[in-house]
Parts: C-alpha cells; sequence; structure tokens
C-alpha cells in the first residue's frame, strides 16, 4: 500500500489505485480503512488488549469482541466477485489463524471458545451481476422521490409532504394536517406510486402508519418479519421499500450495498468452536441474535435482557450442572 504499514500476508496490489493521492496523508489514512492492512493493525490491537487487559488469566470469563469491518468497506467499494474482496478475505483468513495461535500462547489451546459470524452479506455490483446473466437494476433515487412528489401532489396538492432522513419515507405531520390527510392514506398513495417504479418489489409501512390502517404489498412470507426486526420506535420510516433481487439504488457508480431480506444480503456464516461446543453441521435456521443466549446456557448465566434469540442446543454439549439459562 504505498509507502504505507508492512504486512507479512501479502503485498495488497490490487490495493495500489487507492493510492494514487500521493503525499496527502489525510487522504491515505481515509483510504486505510478500505484495505486488508487495516485489519492487521485491528488484530494487533486485539493482540495488544489480550496483554494489557489480562485477558484469560482468571477464572473469570472474559469476552473479546474483533468487527473486521474493512471486509465491509471493501465489499462496498468493488463487490463480493471482485479480486478486492477475494484478497481481503484470504488475508482475513491468515490474520484470524494468527490471532488463534496468540490466544493459544497467551492463554492456553483449548482454553478459549470461538464464535464467528457476520451482520450481512452484500450483493453483487451491476457489472458483476449482469456478467452471470442476472438482470439486475438499477434504481435512480431522484426518480423514486419525483414518483411519490407527484402521486401526493396530484392527490392533495403541493405541498413539503415528506421530511428529509435516510432511507424509506418520513412524512412531514405538520403538512398531513395542514391537508386533513390520514398517515394511513398517505403512505397507501406513497406505497402505490412506489410499485410503477421499476425495481420496486414491495412496500410496508412502520408500526405507527399500519395501527392506523395502512399495509403492505408485494412482500413474500417471512419478510414482513424481516423489516420487523429491523425497526426501532421512533427510527424508522413511515413507509420502506423492497427493492426487486440484485436492484441496487444509483448502482451506476459502480459500488454495491445491503440491507434487503434477500438472501445475498441475510445469509451469513455461524461458527461455534470450543469446549461447550459440540462439533458437526447444522442445517436449521439460526440468526446471530442467538449467539447471546447460546454463549449464556454454555456459561450457565442468565442470558442478557436484550437477548431475544434461542439457544442453539442442537450444537451444545450437555450445559453445565446449575444452569440458569432459560430459552
Amino acid at each position: 500500500l504505498g509507502a504505507g504499514p508492512s504486512t507479512s500476508l501479502g503485498t495488497g496490489k490490487v490495493f495500489v489505485e487507492l493510492t494514487k493521492p500521493a503525499n496527502r496523508p489525510e487522504l491515505y489514512y481515509a483510504l486505510l480503512p478500505n484495505t486488508p492492512f487495516a485489519n492487521e493493525l485491528l488484530v494487533k490491537l486485539a493482540e495488544r488488549l489480550m496483554v494489557e487487559e489480562r485477558l484469560g488469566a482468571d477464572e473469570v470469563p472474559d469476552v473479546l469482541a474483533v468487527v473486521f469491518s474493512a471486509n465491509d468497506y471493501v465489499g462496498h467499494r468493488f463487490g463480493p466477485y471482485s479480486e478486492q474482496v477475494e484478497d481481503i478475505t484470504l488475508q482475513t483468513d491468515a490474520l484470524i489463524a494468527r490471532l488463534f495461535k496468540f490466544a493459544d500462547e497467551r492463554v492456553g489451546a483449548g482454553n478459549y471458545w470461538v464464535v464467528l459470524s457476520g451482520d450481512h452479506g452484500v450483493a453483487p455490483t451491476l457489472e458483476q451481476a449482469r456478467a452471470r446473466g442476472i438482470r439486475a437494476k438499477n434504481l435512480m433515487t431522484p426518480q423514486l422521490y419525483q414518483t411519490i412528489f407527484k402521486a401526493l401532489e396530484v392527490r392533495w396538492g403541493n405541498d413539503e409532504w415528506l421530511l428529509a432522513g435516510g432511507e424509506g419515507v418520513v412524512f412531514n405531520r405538520e403538512a398531513l394536517a395542514r391537508r386533513g390527510v390520514s398517515l394511513a392514506e398517505a403512505a397507501q398513495v406513497v406505497g402505490e406510486a412506489a410499485m410503477t417504479v421499476d425495481g420496486i418489489m414491495g412496500w410496508i409501512a412502520s408500526p405507527e402508519v399500519r395501527a392506523s390502517g395502512a399495509g403492505m404489498t408485494g412482500l413474500p412470507a417471512g419478510y414482513a418479519e424481516a423489516f420487523g426486526l429491523s425497526e426501532y420506535p421512533g427510527r424508522v420510516a413511515d413507509v420502506d421499500f423492497l427493492l426487486e433481487p440484485y436492484t441496487l439504488i444509483n448502482g451506476e457508480r459502480g459500488t454495491t450495498g445491503h440491507g434487503t431480506p434477500h438472501s445475498y444480503d441475510t445469509h451469513v456464516p455461524l461458527i461455534l468452536w470450543g469446549a461447550p461446543f459440540r462439533a458437526g453441521v447444522y442445517y436449521d435456521r439460526v440468526t446471530p441474535v442467538d449467539i447471546a443466549p447460546t454463549l449464556a446456557a454454555a456459561l450457565g448465566i442468565t442470558p442478557p435482557s436484550g437477548a431475544n434469540g434461542r439457544v442453539l442446543a442442537e450444537a451444545l454439549r450437555q450445559p453445565p450442572a446449575g444452569s440458569r439459562c432459560t430459552d
């Protein structure tokens, strides 16, 4: 990576293009998280933490969480079928092996447990999908919102109907009140308008709006549950949209993203390793939220108050005597 940190894992040549802004340290450090070298620094930090915090030095269990966010950034920028993702995946594998070896030396082989998972997948870029014969679509944000604004204007006149924000639609309650429009009515108009935009598969109203009478359209079985698990009171759009598979928002930039309930976004690994776990491959449906109650069961303690997953009993050996864990 130019004159950046050295690595024993590889040259990182596929990332050379990221270092073109020469003699600009601030640009270099801004780009560093988009490379495997960020993961190397992370593992060095994890090793230092194990030493300085004396992790595993007594009978009280310690937790060390390591998040390889650089893989996320590289996936967004280059897509899952790129040389860059291949390179960072291989280097991450070697870094994880290095961290395990350090833990073996520090606390002893077999004296620690490992949980490996991910928070999401990533869609292929438009180019990658189309090269594989997939009819990937590009949805332009201005096109979607122009369609929505036009539908609201035709129905009730011109007004500041929506608030600026993140994904989805948030209604301006003051505008609705001025026009005597209910949340349910506005959501229905927006949802129906969005369904006319190429690349939109369905829509769903927030719990607040659903309580007022609106609903959803075009969501396959199970997808409403997925949206529901992503809802948090006060932080959810009034209307959210489901993209057709492999559709990207503003994907003409060559980058990609995630955030749909489709399998390429939601299928992640879940690996448990260590003394409490029974070796095997299990095909039942699981999610990362099952990790906390499963670890609690293995430790013989009550799960955290916010845990809402299930204990993966099929992957556990006999729980410790005196376990107070509840499912």
